[in-house]
């Protein structure tokens, strides 16, 4: 069954905290989508990642959004 929910980050360790509060409640597939910028994804991912059923997207929506053009995808997606 799918299921979701949004969270908004206010300080530097929220994604940290919401992503670890996510994949710990369930042993079901928990994907995660980080909008934001190269902080919001690195906290998401680095805890995302540590589970096996964690998967982990991202939009990004930051100001230099380095990542995503390491990754060569589009800084700022269709609005």
């Amino acid at each position: 069954m799918f299921h979701n929910e949004v969270f908004f980050t206010e300080k530097q360790g929220d994604g940290k905290q919401i992503a670890r509060q996510i994949v710990e409640s369930t042993s079901e597939t928990a994907a995660i989508i980080a909008i934001g910028g190269n902080g919001t994804v690195h906290e998401v991912a680095n805890v995302v990642f540590s589970f096996k059923h964690g998967i982990v997207g991202y939009i990004p929506a930051g100001t230099g959004n380095d990542f995503s053009r390491g990754i060569r995808i589009p800084n700022h997606p269709r609005k």
